[in-house]
């Protein structure tokens, strides 16, 4: 009986000390720990208010006791990681598959983009994006038209939703191709206080970078439909200015009726079986899109 109480009182005592060694270290390790805490002193300000606290900035600085800023990152630092993600989308030349497109994505982009990204983050989420489109969209709409309606989606959601739910507003015609307006000019004019509803919630930063670029996708925007690059065939040059375009490019996939470019380039390389797709192009209904593209894409392959 006296050994079981004995070895009882042991095993409390055992526990004891280890709880209190345990306290001890614990209490160590916090005096000589540092927390390293990244936030937004503003977004996390205004949460604080919201839970009642008052004073939301004093309240922070007794938790941060050292506060340093982050250093805004350099024109230059961007332009790498921008560099670098273009590099990561694609092995091969993304603006390959539509005459001067490259040479329309470095007039644009140095024009307009490189205003309009900020920060590592946008840049992250924009190229998300972008990656996403491309893999249902590639080779069947510009890249250059692509990369710029992946900004909007980012930095002006609502101009995005916009051209996708009202595209007559921007092309000046419905994409059913049963449907047309005899004066584009009009609708488009006819909706201007629609776009410029939107344009208001714009950052007066960005105010000017982003008209732009709308006026670069959809020229009709611009009074005289006149931009750096008015193409008369949008279609060919795979701009989303035209219907066609610009359906794949919002709701990422060839309509029934339609074709794809890159199967009408395997057909004039004979990578694929032609009898096969001649076939389905008949069933589809898509013959008379076939031979459209077959008409702008034969000089690219001689």
């Amino acid at each position: 009986m006296y050994f079981l109480e004995h070895k009882k009182t042991a095993d409390v005592n055992q526990r004891f000390l280890v709880k209190l060694q345990v306290k001890k270290e614990l209490l160590l390790l916090l005096s000589l720990t540092s927390f390293l805490l990244s936030f937004d002193p503003n977004y996390l300000a205004s949460a604080l208010e919201k839970h009642a606290i008052s004073k939301s900035s004093q309240y922070i600085d007794k938790i941060a006791q050292l506060r340093a800023p982050l250093p805004l990152i350099s024109h230059n630092d961007l332009q790498i990681i921008a560099d670098n993600e273009l590099y990561r989308l694609s092995d091969t030349a993304l603006t390959q598959y539509f005459e001067r497109d490259e040479e329309k994505l470095s007039v644009i982009y140095h024009t307009h983009v490189e205003y309009l990204i900020r920060t590592p983050r946008e840049l992250k989420r924009i190229f998300n994006h972008l990656r996403f489109v491309l893999k249902k969209t590639k080779g069947n709409v510009s890249f250059t038209d692509l990369y710029c309606l992946s900004i909007l989606a980012v930095k002006q959601s609502l101009i995005y939703t916009s051209i996708k739910e009202s595209p007559g507003f921007y092309i000046g015609k419905k994409i059913d191709a049963s449907i047309g307006y005899d004066k584009p000019e009009e609708l488009i004019k006819n909706h201007k206080s629609k776009r410029d509803a939107l344009l208001k919630s714009v950052d007066h930063k960005d105010i000017d970078h982003v008209n732009g670029l709308l006026n670069e996708l959809f020229p009709l925007l611009e009074s005289g439909g006149f931009t750096n690059y008015n193409y008369m065939d949008y279609d060919k040059s795979g701009r989303v200015a035209s219907e066609k375009r610009l359906y794949i490019a919002m709701h990422l996939q060839v309509p029934y009726g339609f074709a794809s470019d890159i199967d009408v380039l395997e057909f004039i390389d004979g990578t694929m079986e032609r009898n096969e797709y001649l076939a389905r192009s008949i069933d589809e209904g898509s013959v008379e899109r076939v031979l459209e593209l077959l008409q702008q894409n034969k000089k690219n392959r001689r």
